[in-house]
C-alpha cells in the first residue's frame, strides 16, 4: 500500500496540521492563511514552509492524515482473527461510516477543502481507494485459502466492492443525507451483506 506524505512528518509538522485543522474548521479553508496557521501552531511562518510547500500542501497532508487514521483502523479489522466474510463486511461498512463521521464532524472545513483542492484531490482519492481495495483483496485471498470464500478474480472483486460502497461516501451524497447517520449505516450494512454474500461459501 502507498504511504501518505503525512506519515513522514515530525512533531512540528504534526503540530502544523493540528493547527491548520482547527483553523479550517473555525474559519474555513479558503480564509485560513499560512501566517494564521503559524500563529496557531506558535511557530514562525518560515517554519511552516520548511515542512510544506504552500497552503495547498498543508490541506492535502491534512486530508491525507485523516485518511491515514481510517486506513489504520481498516488494517486492524483486516488483521483480526474473525472469519473472512465478517472481516470483509466490516471493512466495507467501516470505510463508509468512518468517512461519514469525519465529514460530518468537520463538515465546513471538508466542504471547502474538497472544493478548493478538487483537482489535487482527484488523483489522491483514487490512491486512497486503491489502498483499501488492496487491503480487501488480501483478506479475500486469505479467505480463499481457508475455504471461507470463493471468487475467481479477487482483484476485480475487491475493486468492485470499493466502487459499489463509494456511492455511500459523503462526497457522493446530497447535503440533506449527511445528517442521517442511521440511514447511511443501514444502507452500508445492506450493501456490504449483498457484496459479501456473492463470494461467501455456502451462500
Amino acid at each position: 500500500m502507498n504511504k501518505e506524505p503525512a506519515d513522514t512528518l515530525n512533531e512540528v509538522g504534526e503540530a502544523i496540521l493540528d493547527a491548520a485543522g482547527q483553523l479550517f474548521e473555525h474559519y474555513g479553508y479558503r480564509k485560513t492563511t499560512i501566517e494564521e496557521i503559524a500563529q496557531e501552531a506558535r511557530i514562525g511562518k518560515g517554519t511552516v514552509y520548511l515542512h510544506f510547500k504552500n497552503k495547498e500542501d498543508v490541506g492535502m497532508c491534512w486530508l491525507g492524515r485523516l485518511h491515514g487514521h481510517i486506513l489504520d483502523e481498516l488494517v486492524a479489522i483486516a488483521e483480526s482473527d474473525r472469519p473472512t466474510p465478517d472481516r470483509v463486511r466490516e471493512l466495507l461498512i467501516h470505510r463508509v461510516m468512518q468517512r461519514f463521521d469525519i465529514f460530518t464532524r468537520h463538515q465546513r472545513s471538508m466542504d471547502e477543502a474538497l472544493s478548493s483542492l478538487k483537482e489535487l484531490i482527484h488523483e489522491r482519492k483514487a490512491a486512497f481507494h486503491q489502498n483499501e481495495a488492496e487491503l480487501i483483496q488480501t483478506v479475500i485471498r486469505e479467505g480463499i485459502a481457508k475455504g471461507e470464500v470463493e471468487i475467481g478474480d479477487p482483484v476485480s472483486a475487491a475493486e468492485s466492492m470499493v466502487l459499489a460502497t463509494n456511492a455511500l461516501m459523503p462526497y457522493s451524497l446530497r447535503p440533506s443525507q449527511l445528517g442521517n447517520r442511521d440511514c447511511v449505516l443501514v444502507k452500508a450494512q445492506a450493501l456490504a451483506n449483498l457484496l459479501v454474500r456473492a463470494i461467501q461459501v455456502n451462500r
